[in-house]
């Protein structure tokens, strides 16, 4: 990625859309959490819920059954295609566009959570729809997990650091829970917190360093902070809040949560 137009003062502006996808892709990663509660927003739907509603439970016709929103945007989109090679081409599209497809995802769990079964369901999304801090959630949610359909299905999302995270979680599961339930079962002060994060980083480092196997990796995962300190965190976390907030308009037909400003 070229990053030659990021020499001097960066706006998004700036950003060509690869690299608002970079930006975009980086913050999802440095903001995944191990447990899905850790997300849960106060008096919002909780993360467990909302993952729920992305990728589904159970089987067609059975009494908890929630269809699977991400693997049915896939099927749709492989849909007709002739060939294995066909269908990997249009994976790896996908890929690159993997920020619009989970914007999807988030649009349409939205939309089927206000339409669910018990009242108090619906109305806890309902009042979600003006709460951008579990927007951000649902947009991680969304994200990650799509990242990682695609990752299973062979795909390579062409973000290592997001990759890297995501393959963290999974090779390190049992010491990553371990840490954690040491930490939920202690005393819960700020000094346990910072040692359970210090061992979590500890992980994604070592998996980092047996992920890191060529130059090309390591400059790719290089240029992706770079671009994320250049871009600045707080300019990126206000391109997820515009993006959501768009989906959100779009599904309450009301005006904007926040302005559009110059960054």
């Amino acid at each position: 990625m070229n990053l030659n137009n990021l020499i001097s003062k960066i706006t998004i502006q700036d950003l060509t859309p690869a690299q608002k996808r970079s930006c975009l892709l980086s913050w999802v990663a440095l903001n995944l959490k191990l447990r899905l509660k850790d997300y849960d927003v106060n008096k919002g739907p909780t993360a467990y819920s909302t993952r729920l509603w992305a990728v589904g439970r159970g089987e067609p016709g059975s009494r908890n059954y929630m269809k699977n929103l991400i693997k049915e945007n896939i099927i749709l989109n492989i849909d007709g295609a002739d060939s294995k090679e066909e269908i990997y081409e249009i994976l790896k599209e996908m890929a690159d566009g993997i920020i619009e497809e989970s914007l999807i995802i988030c649009e349409e769990l939205f939309a089927e959570a206000r339409q669910a079964k018990t009242q108090k369901v619906r109305d806890k999304y309902f009042r979600a729809m003006n709460n951008l801090e579990y927007l951000r959630v649902a947009f991680i949610v969304a994200t990650s997990n799509y990242a990682n359909s695609l990752i299973n299905n062979g795909i390579d999302i062409d973000h290592t650091l997001l990759t890297i995270r995501l393959g963290a979680s999974q090779a390190y599961k049992k010491e990553l829970n371990k840490i954690w339930k040491e930490y939920a079962n202690g005393n819960k002060e700020q000094e346990d917190l910072d040692a359970a994060n210090q061992k979590t980083e500890q992980i994604f480092n070592q998996f980092e360093k047996e992920y890191i196997v060529t130059d090309e990796i390591l400059d790719k995962l290089t240029n992706e902070k770079l671009l994320y300190k250049l871009a600045g965190e707080k300019n990126i976390e206000q391109l997820v809040d515009i993006i959501v907030d768009e989906i959100r308009q779009r599904i309450t037909h009301e005006v904007r949560l926040i302005p559009v400003t110059e960054f």
